[in-house]
């Protein structure tokens, strides 16, 4: 139930408000600018710890995935530079706030650097299910402290990742939701190759990870892009 506080009027009169709102939690130094190095489509994005968000040519849909916990599929609207544009951020907090308080702060960026406006609705599609194939899992448990995935053109490489985080980076790579059902709690370290043609995700997860892609339906919830624009830079 929703906290009350009361004073008193004159005539003692006894008036019920609510409370002030809570502000949003907020980085204390940002800087946001555009990555103009033409470098191909590689960049790095650091894990959100330590009261700090450093990514490198890095597109604004990616940050978006990161502040939401959605995937690529399930972030609609926007105009194309959401994914084309590489932009370098670097932002911290003097306090040491908890992982729920940075993805806050990372919102909160994200609308006020970017002026975006966005709603979430829910919708049932068509989605695959990560699961773990017939002869088991093939993955290796990590053996590095720092975590990450690396892009290039042939696949992705891992470190310290769990099955969460995967399953977020295949839903880029299938153009479809894709929701963990593994059971696997760890953090692994693995390669995953593939190209456009041969073989295909779906014949290199088995192959090389012991893992695979299972068709279902599920209603999902989606992040709609109502208004964004490029920030102006510090």
């Amino acid at each position: 139930m929703t906290s009350l506080f009361w004073i008193l009027a004159a005539g003692s009169a006894v008036v019920w408000a609510q409370p002030p709102a809570k502000p949003q939690p907020a980085f204390d130094v940002i800087s946001v600018k555009a990555n103009r190095s033409n470098d191909p489509r590689t960049f790095g994005i650091e894990p959100l710890a330590n009261g700090r968000f450093h990514a490198t040519n890095t597109p604004v849909k990616r940050v978006l995935t990161l502040a939401y916990g959605l995937g690529y599929p399930e972030i609609l609207g926007g105009p194309a530079w959401l994914e084309s544009d590489g932009y370098d951020f670097e932002a911290k907090a003097e306090a040491q706030p908890t992982r729920v308080e940075l993805v806050a702060m990372l919102q909160s960026l994200l609308e006020n650097r970017f002026q975006m406006k966005a709603h979430r609705e829910t919708r049932e599609v068509p989605v695959y299910a990560l699961v773990v194939a017939k002869g088991g899992s093939k993955l290796r448990d990590a053996q590095e402290v720092a975590s990450g995935v690396r892009f290039s053109s042939k696949g992705l490489t891992a470190k310290s990742t769990t099955m969460p985080i995967l399953a977020q980076v295949l839903n880029e790579a299938t153009g479809r939701p894709v929701m963990d059902e593994t059971g696997l709690k760890g953090k692994y370290d693995f390669t995953l190759e593939w190209h456009a043609n041969e073989p295909s995700i779906f014949v290199a997860l088995p192959e090389q990870l012991g893992l695979r892609l299972e068709t279902r339906k599920a209603p999902i919830e989606y992040l709609v892009i109502e208004h964004i624009e490029r920030p102006a830079e510090n």
